[in-house]
C-alpha cells in the first residue's frame, strides 16, 4: 500500500519544523543557509525569529 503524495509530503514537512522548533535546526539554518531553507527575507534573522515563523506558518 502505497501513501499518496499529500502524505508523504505532510510527514516530511512535520519533521522538518520539528527540527527546527525542537532541535536546534533554527541555530544551524541562521545565516546564509536561512535563504535556501526559508527565503530570501529570512537573511538577517536570529535562530528565535526562525523559530517563530516556522511556528506560525
Amino acid at each position: 500500500m502505497s501513501l499518496p503524495l499529500w502524505s508523504l509530503l505532510f510527514i516530511l514537512e512535520s519533521i522538518y519544523c520539528w527540527w527546527v522548533i525542537g532541535y536546534g535546526g533554527a541555530k544551524w539554518i541562521e545565516g546564509w543557509k536561512s535563504f535556501f531553507m526559508i527565503d530570501w527575507f529570512a537573511l538577517d534573522w536570529t535562530a528565535e525569529q526562525i523559530r517563530l515563523y516556522v511556528l506560525i506558518i
